[in-house]
């Protein structure tokens, strides 16, 4: 797949240049943490900031505070797509990621996307198989990335208000056929965001997750539905923890797959906001309203959002962020007109496709009765009716009548 060359890439591709003259700081500097990894099951942040850096940057972002995004991917990059579903009986469906960042941002944390940055990466302290959200039906399986505004409440989800089918969260969703569900390269049959407008129509919601003695279970998918699609048992993966991220299992192509383990680093990440990475890219916009980040397992709170004055639009970077606004209504607009045009055709087909059922055994109907018409004809040609001959009545002459003699005329002479 080409890389494409544009505002958001080369905007991370000057930001990575600026960055690198600190890479020999950072090495220094985080080289401490990597020794005290294997001593516990309770780390630093730290040991993000040592794991993350060589592949994205760090940003400080008005909404979420310090967060994270790749810099090695392509820009048509989307969350939890480089990698595979491996089948475990601990916690269900883990995410194995074939990326090397992939132990840390798909375990802990959150993602969320944003129009400067593109896919960030939202620190989190909890080890989970895969923060996705679920989607099944018709052949087609879908997963998301869950943003840091869904927090799990009771036994369910909390979404916060996002809504996973809105037409903006929507080019977020992954999708694949059923039958790819547990390939290798599952990159490869995942399919363009262009279709999830269609497919999401066709797939309903599914909630399968698990919270029980702090371990997350992931059942999303019901291995025995994945084993009646691809006709052959769904592998048993286990998960065997490892005291480093560098022996985290990465699958690369070339090398046979292990079909029984699996290689997890998972400890305990605590998060110092005071702790910092090396080099990281602070706020050069007007700071907005910070919503804090609570555990995720306990109900969020209220947060009152200060209201502030109405900017003026004098600025000329004003006026292009609401020119930008006004073009992404215009596109969002556009895209509800497609989405009800093609409701509207699906609606249109539909009733087609009933008068012409109803046509059809009308016509049936009338060829049934047709054909009995013409085998009743049949029949009667060749059995024809007995033809009764109707005979005029004779009578017995009677013996004791009298005999009647008619008169004799006179003779002339």
């Amino acid at each position: 797949m080409a890389w494409r060359l544009t505002g958001r890439s080369i905007g991370r591709a000057f930001l990575s240049a600026a960055l690198a003259v600190a890479a020999p700081m950072v090495i220094a500097m985080t080289a401490a943490p990597t020794a005290a990894l294997a001593q516990g099951e309770v780390v630093s942040v730290e040991v993000f900031h040592e794991a993350l850096s060589p592949y994205g940057n760090w940003v400080e972002h008005p909404r979420y505070g310090l967060v994270w995004y790749p810099t090695v991917v392509e820009d048509d990059w989307r969350p939890y797509t480089v990698g595979r579903w491996v089948n475990t009986e601990e916690h269900g469906w883990v995410w194995n990621s074939d990326e090397a960042f992939g132990w840390a941002v798909f375990h802990y944390g959150r993602w969320a996307f944003d129009e400067e940055f593109g896919w960030i990466w939202v620190p989190g302290e909890e080890w989970g198989p895969a923060w996705v959200d679920w989607r099944r039906g018709e052949g087609f399986i879908g997963w998301t990335p869950l943003p840091p505004e869904v927090r799990w409440v009771g036994d369910r989800w909390d979404y916060g208000g996002v809504d996973f089918v809105s037409v903006r969260w929507r080019p977020n969703w992954i999708f694949v056929r059923d039958v790819y569900f547990i390939d290798y390269n599952l990159r490869r049959h995942c399919l363009p965001p262009a279709h999830n407008i269609t497919i999401i129509h066709r797939t309903t919601y599914v909630h399968e997750y698990r919270y029980h003695n702090r371990v997350w279970i992931n059942r999303g998918i019901s291995p025995l539905y994945i084993q009646g699609v691809i006709k052959r048992p769904v592998p048993l993966i286990k998960i065997v923890s490892v005291p480093s991220y560098k022996q985290h299992t990465l699958y690369k192509p070339g090398l046979k797959p292990s079909f029984t383990h699996i290689n997890i680093y998972r400890p305990v990440v605590k998060i110092d906001p005071k702790k910092k990475p090396a080099h990281f890219m602070p706020l050069t916009k007007a700071p907005a309203t910070k919503i804090p980040t609570p555990p995720l397992t306990q109900t969020p709170k209220k947060v009152v959002v200060p209201t502030q004055k109405t900017p003026s639009f004098a600025d000329p970077r004003l006026k292009q962020l609401e020119q930008k606004n006004l073009q992404e209504r215009r596109l969002i607009e556009q895209q509800q007109l497609r989405e009800r045009f093609i409701l509207n055709q699906q609606k249109r087909q539909t009733v087609i496709n009933q008068q012409n059922e109803v046509k059809k055994e009308l016509s049936r109907i009338q060829d049934q009765r047709r054909l009995q018409v013409q085998n009743k004809t049949l029949i009667e040609k060749s059995h024809p009716k007995p033809v009764t001959i109707q005979r005029q009545p004779t009578f017995a002459p009677n013996p004791n009548a009298k005999k009647v003699v008619p008169p004799q005329q006179p003779k002339l002479n």
